[in-house]
């Protein structure tokens, strides 16, 4: 359901995807099929710092991380170590 919402209407926008070490996630194989079902590109990347280096780097005017509250904490061990 996360998906539709953040794919529905939604024009020039890159998605990538990352597995967490997480026995609930999902792999980012499994959220990038689901993505291109919606007729969107996604990227999978080899691990969640790669996503968000990328993301990072893009230029984009914004970048929206979506997952858990893991994920988050995640992505806050990142920032926090670099």
């Amino acid at each position: 359901r996360m998906i539709d919402i953040l794919t529905k209407g939604i024009e020039n926008c890159e998605y990538l995807a990352a597995s967490i070490d997480y026995e609930r996630a999902e792999s980012a194989d499994e959220i990038a099929g689901t993505i291109a079902s919606k007729g969107c590109k996604c990227k999978v990347c080899s691990s969640l710092k790669e996503a968000l280096d990328k993301a990072m780097k893009s230029g984009a005017d914004c970048v929206l991380a979506a997952g858990s509250i893991y994920l988050a904490g995640e992505i806050r061990s990142i920032y926090k170590n670099a």
